[in-house]
This record gives structure tokens, C-alpha cells and sequence, in this order.
């Protein structure tokens, strides 16, 4: 017989993962910053000092927020 399905969902998970940790966007813009840092607090906490705002450009942005791709 198979795998439970807890063993099956949690190698489901660590794929899943994976597959996210491998893929790196190369954006500079104030989300893609901040999904690459270890604390992305404080990026966001220093893009809002400066005024700074998201283009949501990047196709990683747009489709972390919901967005289509253009």
C-alpha cells in the first residue's frame, strides 16, 4: 500500500518549498527586496521612511499581490 496521507502531504510541502527557495527574483523594487531578505521588515520599514513606493513591475511582484502578468 501507499504512503499515509500526512507522509504524502508533508513531501508535498518540502517539494513545494523547494521549489520556492530555488526561484530568486532578480528585481531591485521594495517586495522583491524584501522577499529576499531574512527580516523583511525592516526593508519595508526603510522603503516607508523614504517614501518609497512598488511599481509592482516585476512579474513575481504582480502575481505575489494577486495581480495578472502583463
Amino acid at each position: 500500500m501507499g504512503r499515509a496521507p500526512g507522509e504524502l502531504a508533508m513531501e508535498l510541502a518540502d517539494r513545494g518549498r523547494a521549489l520556492v527557495e530555488g526561484h530568486v527574483t532578480k528585481a531591485f523594487n521594495v517586495l522583491a527586496r524584501a522577499t529576499r531578505s531574512p527580516r523583511p521588515g525592516v526593508v519595508f520599514a526603510r522603503a516607508a521612511a523614504i517614501g518609497e513606493t512598488e511599481p509592482l513591475t516585476d512579474l513575481d511582484s504582480r502575481l505575489f499581490v494577486g495581480l495578472p502578468p502583463r
